[in-house]
């Protein structure tokens, strides 16, 4: 991955400031959480609403 000018390789969030490379890993962590539940609800025949997505 080549750095642009003006590119930070941190990222401040509501966790503090952590480097986008970690940043990028609990984002996919995060949406793999995410579709397991939505595969999980779909099991059990819960109602999705556009909220929860």
């Amino acid at each position: 991955m080549v750095k642009r000018n003006g590119e930070t390789t941190y990222k401040e969030t509501s966790f503090g400031i952590i480097p986008r490379s970690k940043l990028i890993e609990l984002e996919i962590e995060g949406i793999k959480k995410a579709w397991d539940s939505i595969l999980q609800s779909k099991k059990t025949k819960k109602c999705i609403s556009r909220a929860i997505i």
